[in-house]
């Protein structure tokens, strides 16, 4: 579930958010990363935008502009001079803790609007606030930093700096060689004695324990992601997945994040160039399949259609079918698709055979793409039976294929952006129907992926 926005009794202009946002879609973000298996304690993805919610239900957002369409759904964009800051509490409203004070870590992507000397580039201008823990003050009226995470304002280097014991002081420092529009993943950990920063998932530095409040001196504590907490200073650029760790993150932790998202991250929002070229290949694609399975079987061609959205809803469970109806002996089949996530879409396969114990030994054709809480009806299926099923969004490897694609019908490794090692992804081998199992730079002969691909550069 989502967060709600979170305000307290705290001066107007500082707004305490764990949000969610309601608005319909910018432009066309890439589907959001899926929930992965991580010990954490809180999450904000900034991609509410992606869900859809009943009328007069939808909850409170913060200012539209704030987001933008990015590769993981949407980002949290910090720019200007000043703006509504991105507040995170201490404690949720229902008491649970959204980040430790003096054992964890906090990570995030940041793409950058500026660049670093090093990369013959201009910084922010300004000391460009990445992330701060401030204490509001028993009254909450007088905001203390407690330490701040920030950039220099020539690009030059990353800061953290904080309260001493007498004075403030730097406690890690890391030269920076980003260029402008391009994403990095930052991870900052901590404990009472040591700190550590991590940049694109390399250990750059490390440092004493950053300084945290205890109880009863400083009860009002929270995060502020890209500015200070009166909303000055801003990061200039945009912020992903945000995530709080209770503990530190493992070698194996390091070691597989990041480059389980680095490419996707580099590929950025969708073009509309690539969105139209995907639409009519998926189009075109299905058309085929459905001609040749007629022509195999003596049929028409088959139609695929959307009949549109089910009387009733049900969400936030695995997606499913239900309602399935079959009448005049087969030829036309009827089915409604349930659960999974609104503003998400889910592939449709089917195969007329079965093969052992696995439904991955199949070889299964992709029909079309929709969305939950709708009813499909595919009409001249053959005869002699079908055998139906959804695939999810996930895309583990970040290679443009979703897992169920590449488990059913490519027969490639989800888990490898390039299965076969060669100059090209399995993504782009299969739009130019390539076998992404060989490698090679020209076209699969083999038969072995058992499928035609239309590719729009013919």
């Amino acid at each position: 579930m989502k967060n709600e926005i979170v305000r307290r009794l705290i001066p107007s202009w500082i707004l305490l958010v764990q949000f969610a946002v309601p608005f319909v879609a910018l432009a066309t973000p890439r589907q959001p990363l899926p929930p992965l298996p991580e010990w954490t304690l809180g999450r904000w993805h900034f991609d509410d935008a992606l869900r859809q919610y009943p009328f007069n239900a939808a909850p409170a957002a913060i200012p539209e502009e704030s987001l933008v369409e990015s590769w993981s759904g949407y980002a949290l964009q910090r720019a200007g001079a000043r703006g509504v800051p991105f507040v995170v509490p201490e404690l949720s409203d229902a008491n649970r803790l959204n980040f430790t004070t003096d054992t964890g870590a906090i990570r995030f992507w940041f793409k950058p609007a500026w660049g670093s000397p090093a990369a013959g580039e201009r910084g922010p201008g300004n000391y460009a606030r990445l992330l701060e823990m401030v204490s509001l003050g028993n009254d909450r009226t007088t905001p203390a930093v407690q330490w701040s995470l920030y950039a220099t304002p020539d690009g030059s280097a990353l800061y953290v700096s904080g309260q001493g014991r007498a004075r403030p002081r730097d406690y890690l420092r890391a030269d920076l060689q980003w260029s402008a529009d391009t994403w990095h993943l930052v991870l900052l950990a901590y404990t009472p004695t040591n700190s550590a920063l991590y940049l694109d998932g390399e250990l750059v530095t490390t440092g004493d324990g950053l300084p945290f409040p205890t109880a009863p001196a400083a009860p009002t504590l929270a995060l502020v992601l890209g500015s200070e907490v009166a909303g000055t200073g801003p990061a200039q650029g945009d912020f992903d997945e945000l995530t709080t760790f209770a503990r530190l993150p493992s070698e194996w932790d390091l070691a597989w994040y990041y480059p389980a998202h680095a490419r996707r991250a580099a590929q950025g929002p969708v073009s509309e160039a690539e969105l139209l070229a995907l639409q009519a290949w998926r189009e075109a694609l299905a058309k085929q399949r459905a001609e040749r399975t007629a022509a195999q079987l003596g049929g028409g061609t088959t139609m695929l259609r959307l009949v549109g959205s089910t009387s009733s809803c049900l969400t936030n469970v695995p997606v499913f079918m239900t309602n399935i109806a079959s009448p005049n002996h087969g030829w036309t089949v009827t089915f409604d698709v349930q659960g999974g996530t609104n503003g998400h879409l889910y592939d449709i396969f089917t195969t007329t055979a079965l093969v052992g114990n696995n439904v991955t030994n199949a070889q299964w054709a992709w029909l079309e793409q929709g969305p939950t809480c709708s009813t499909y009806q595919y009409t001249n299926q053959p005869g002699a039976g079908s055998f139906y099923i959804l695939g999810t969004p996930k895309d583990s490897d970040g290679d443009g294929l979703t897992d169920a694609v590449e488990l059913l019908v490519t027969k490639s490794n989800p888990g490898l952006s390039n299965t076969d090692g060669d100059d090209l992804d399995d993504y782009w081998e299969w739009r130019l129907g390539r076998n992404p199992k060989i490698p090679s730079t020209m076209p699969d002969t083999t038969g072995l992926t058992g499928f035609e691909v239309f590719t729009p550069l013919h």
